[in-house]
């Protein structure tokens, strides 16, 4: 399988102070999650650029939705662990923007994240 990568966006992290930036990645059995935060004013002011290695084992749901206007992916985790890791997650969920232009590779990428999270409970029952 070839290496998957999805862009997103999430607008209202810090109140509205920040925005945050970033790419999903899935290669085979990895999943990450890298990401930067710029203050939303100006922009000069960002974070270091953070990846985070998430076990497919901690994914619990992943959904898109097509909107009209608005393109979310919402991905819970059933680790809260996991989730505290990334920005503005709420109960272990994490809720971000897709643009438009990348929404038939969400489509594809929750279809094969789905899959492949599947496949390791399968695989690793215990973990």
């Amino acid at each position: 399988m070839s290496k998957i990568s999805l862009p997103f966006h999430i607008k209202e992290v810090f109140n509205g102070m920040a925005e945050t930036g970033g790419l999903f990645c899935l290669n085979d059995d990895k999943f990450s999650v890298e990401f930067q935060t710029k203050d939303s004013l100006v922009g000069l002011i960002k974070s270091k650029i953070n990846t985070i290695l998430i076990s497919l084992g901690d994914i619990a749901e992943v959904h898109f939705k097509n909107g009209f206007f608005r393109k979310t992916l919402t991905i819970r985790f059933s680790n809260l662990k996991v989730a505290d890791q990334l920005p503005n997650q709420s109960s272990g969920e994490l809720k971000v923007s897709i643009e438009r232009r990348n929404a038939d590779i969400a489509l594809e990428f929750v279809s094969v994240l789905e899959l492949k999270a599947s496949e390791f409970v399968l695989k690793y029952p215990d973990k």
